[in-house]
């Protein structure tokens, strides 16, 4: 049966979408409060780190399980109760003045948000004919990023007018507001298209994680994700926003104008590598590295700027890394190209681990550095400049990860 294309389709993946931009903006909340979170919490910048940190390492260590449960349960399930955990993690954020609180609840956040984006994206292939699968996800993960403008304009708005809670606690009737959606709008395939993998033993899982793990593709894709979205992630996560204010001194306004431009960037770049990926499937890689190229000569550019870097430097640098989160979507393409259905969502997580590790590690190893150069106190543009030069030896781990992947797909393409 070919899978669903007319309103219904269109209903179900427009709210995945809209319950995927609310995660993003739950996801992207902290880099906009980095600053007030220091003050909130009295903490330096290696502690505040922690809050993304961990958040992004339960991202990436709960996608198997999240995997293994999406291709149980279904989207439906999976989407709703993601949007229930983020929200009680943002009230236990906005509620408190304790780090250890504050940062179990971003460790919810992180959790909510990992069961989204991939059960949304696994609602595609159900409801859309294979054709239009490389550029439906592509667009599923670009409107999606509307989240990051949400986070950096009503979210900092509300943040800077308001305070802390009353914008924590926004924040988390979003989340409710888009379970509801999902659970009442959201369906997991067509009548009589779902199956769910119901039947395998805790052996018989192993040994699929074993064979999806060793598949070639799944190489690929996992080292594409690493290295085309770390810096994409790292920048509006977490030390986007201090670094425009803080560390080069633009305004607020100016900071936040910026960071909208992700999604500005994204959305058009989206459907445009999605339809290269789906007629050029051979030279899938060589278009991620040409887009990790891009980013590097971007970065290279500005932390080698003298001075500090104009307006429009910085709007190269993030329509750059803008383009890393479409170019991360080609590794998912890799998953679906060369695993059965029933295991897509486990080898979708697979590939999602990628990305995010590499971003925990340089939001990690980002505020260690701003700490021990500043001593915990300001920030300025020298520390901000040394800090992001931590990102080289990842970029150059990643590279270095799909090089070697893709010799070995092409020794070995099945």
């Amino acid at each position: 049966m070919s899978p669903v294309n007319g309103r219904r389709a269109w209903l179900v993946w427009l709210t995945g979408v809209l319950v995927y931009a609310v995660a993003v903006m739950q996801r992207s909340s902290f880099g906009v409060a980095g600053l007030e979170a220091a003050q909130h919490f009295s903490a330096g910048a290696g502690i505040v780190s922690m809050f993304v940190v961990l958040q992004l390492g339960v991202y990436a260590a709960a996608q198997v399980p999240v995997g293994l449960a999406l291709d149980r349960l279904g989207s439906r399930t999976v989407v709703t109760a993601g949007a229930l955990v983020m929200a009680v993690g943002q009230l236990m954020v906005g509620s408190t003045d304790s780090i250890t609180v504050a940062i179990i609840g971003r460790i919810l956040v992180g959790l909510g948000d990992a069961m989204t984006f991939n059960s949304v994206i696994r609602l595609v292939p159900y409801w859309f004919a294979n054709h239009r699968v490389p550029i439906m996800t592509q667009l599923t993960g670009m409107l999606g990023q509307l989240g990051q403008i949400l986070s950096a304009v009503p979210f900092l708005s509300v943040l800077v007018t308001y305070g802390w809670r009353p914008a924590f606690f926004a924040a988390a009737g979003t989340a409710v507001l888009g379970a509801a959606l999902m659970w009442v709008f959201g369906r997991n395939a067509p009548p009589g298209r779902w199956q769910p993998d119901t039947t395998a033993s805790l052996g018989a899982v192993t040994a699929s994680l074993r064979a999806i793990l060793r598949e070639p593709h799944t190489s690929v894709g996992f080292w594409i994700h690493f290295t085309t979205c770390f810096s994409t992630m790292m920048f509006p996560l977490m030390w986007g926003y201090p670094y425009l204010t803080a560390g080069l001194g633009y305004s607020p306004a100016v900071a936040s104008a910026l960071l909208s431009v992700f999604a500005l960037v994204a959305i058009p770049v989206g459907p445009l590598v999605g339809r290269l990926t789906a007629r050029h499937p051979r030279h899938r890689s060589g278009l991620a590295l040409a887009l990790i190229t891009l980013q590097l000569v971007a970065w290279t550019g500005v932390l080698l700027w003298p001075g500090v870097p104009p307006v429009w430097a910085l709007v190269v640098l993030i329509t750059a890394l803008a383009m890393g989160g479409p170019g991360s979507n080609i590794g998912f393409d890799y998953v679906r190209t060369s695993q059965p259905p029933q295991r897509v969502g486990t080898g979708t997580g697979i590939v999602l681990m990628g990305g995010f590790t590499a971003a925990l590690v340089s939001v990690l190893f980002i505020g260690l550095a701003l700490d021990l150069l500043t001593g915990g106190g300001g920030y300025d543009q020298r520390s901000f400049t040394i800090g992001m030069t931590t990102q080289a030896p990842i970029y150059a781990v990643g590279l270095a990860g799909i090089l070697l992947s893709r010799r070995r797909l092409r020794t070995h393409p099945r």
